[in-house]
């Protein structure tokens, strides 16, 4: 078996014999597969040289410690997932998008580009360039042809095949950061930061279709449409959730976060509404009446992305805890180990078959996330 760099220290065998553990004064932890007899996993690493080894009875957990003289516990079941990394944005990265079979991510990073890569980190085509400083938002239209973005000056702007369609559509006075597809593609909502208000588009014609609905809120965090196109809702800085009929009008308000919303998605069916908070918990809602229904509790940070898997088992957030957890929606409790990151995440994608996971955020790489 090759791969370490320097000589091996310490090695142990799981308890099945499935895997063979290895540490190295490359100052790595390697995990060896001897079915296949090859390196499985990202190496886990110290910052000085690991001398011993050792592995739980039960197969799920690795302890290593070395020169550094700290004692590291790591998941196998979190170091065996398969991670591809993408490279390239020189900013943080704001927004992310899995579009296709194939699993390509569309990003948007403060450095005021929109890149789309290939699973395995290929970067597609050239990166597009926003007018108007960082690009703080995407959205991927329901057939996958146009992106819309928003920048840091408060433009939105349509895109396809990789160049801009039309003008840029103008009306915020500050970034966008969100943005979202009516189901049918005939509208894009948007909303500025501190500007408190939701403007929709024609994507067609670039204007706008009604005057700007004023929330009351200082600043709208996240929209989305319902998947049946009849309603859309909002949530920002006041802590509320707000229902809006298709022409504008304000349904519902739902109450109960503890600090801002900075995420939200439907059900399918449209009977509830999920949402992410920097009060550290993602919550489910009726829709109809603003009932809360479930509590997620596990992050130790703000919430600030969560996506819903296409058949509604689970559901995957993205924490300031530098930290991407998946939920089991019948047990309504974690499952497995977090996915890790070096810093904040601000982005999360998943792919419509549900096996992998796009994210990003404060330390410029996009991590896909293989889930099987």
């Amino acid at each position: 078996l090759y791969g370490h760099t320097h000589p091996v220290r310490s090695i142990c065998l799981s308890p099945d014999e499935r895997y063979l553990l290895s540490a190295s004064a490359d100052c790595s932890v390697r995990i060896w597969d001897l079915k296949i007899n090859q390196q499985v996993g990202e190496p886990l690493l110290h910052d000085d040289e690991p001398l011993s080894l050792a592995i739980s009875s039960d197969g799920r957990y690795i302890a290593s410690d070395g020169i550094e003289k700290i004692i590291y516990l790591w998941s196998i079941e979190a170091a065996l997932k398969k991670k591809y990394v993408m490279e390239g944005h020189s900013e943080c990265i704001w927004s992310l998008a899995c579009v296709g079979a194939s699993c390509n991510v569309v990003s948007a990073s403060n450095d005021g580009s929109i890149r789309q890569w290939r699973k395995y980190g290929e970067v597609v085509g050239k990166p597009r360039r926003s007018d108007g400083g960082g690009v703080w938002s995407i959205a991927v239209s329901p057939d996958e042809t146009m992106v819309v973005s928003g920048n840091a000056s408060g433009i939105v702007q349509l895109w396809k095949e990789g160049n801009t369609v039309r003008d840029p559509w103008e009306g915020h006075n500050a970034a966008v950061i969100c943005l979202d597809w009516s189901p049918n593609a005939r509208e894009v909502a948007s909303s500025g930061l501190r500007d408190g208000t939701i403007r929709r588009w024609n994507p067609d014609t670039g204007r706008q279709i009604a005057l700007p609905i004023k929330t009351g809120d200082d600043s709208v965090n996240t929209i989305k449409y319902s998947p049946q196109g009849d309603k859309f809702a909002s949530a920002g800085t006041d802590k509320t959730i707000r229902v809006w009929s298709k022409d504008g009008k304000l349904l519902l308000e739902i109450k109960g976060h503890d600090d801002k919303v900075n995420s939200l998605c439907w059900s399918k069916d449209g009977a509830h509404i999920f949402s992410g908070s920097s009060d550290d918990t993602i919550r489910k809602w009726q829709s109809i009446d603003g009932k809360e229904l479930v509590v997620l509790q596990g992050h130790t940070k703000a919430i600030k992305a969560f996506c819903l898997a296409t058949d509604e088992g689970h559901l995957v957030s993205a924490s300031a805890d530098h930290s991407i957890r998946i939920w089991d929606l019948k047990a309504n409790q974690q499952v497995g180990e977090p996915l890790l990151h070096d810093d904040e995440l601000f982005a999360l994608a998943i792919s419509s078959d549900g096996r992998y996971i796009a994210s990003g955020g404060l330390d410029k790489k996009i991590y896909l996330w293989s889930i099987e």
